[in-house]
């Protein structure tokens, strides 16, 4: 019977529907977990080059100490060889 046929056309078109509708939504959800692990990983990608280029500005602070370290030293010692 074609009304039986179109009632069974009707609720799988529905259901069709809800599934789309379902998956959009677990599609949307995954888009915005993504867009945030992306956003995280950008941040943290700026962090350690930020951290990696202050390690280079202390490591350089750091020969420049050892550095001006040497060079008293070495005038101590030319202070105390001279009588």
């Amino acid at each position: 019977n074609s009304a039986n046929e179109i009632q069974r056309l009707s609720e799988d078109l529905m259901a069709a529907k809800n599934k789309l509708a379902s998956w959009e939504d677990s599609w949307a959800q995954a888009k915005q977990a993504c867009d945030a692990w992306k956003k995280e990983a950008e941040e943290s990608a700026k962090k350690a080059k930020e951290a990696e280029q202050n390690k280079l500005e202390a490591i350089m602070k750091m020969e420049e100490a050892e550095s001006q370290l040497s060079r008293l030293k070495q005038e101590i010692e030319e202070i105390k060889a001279d009588p």
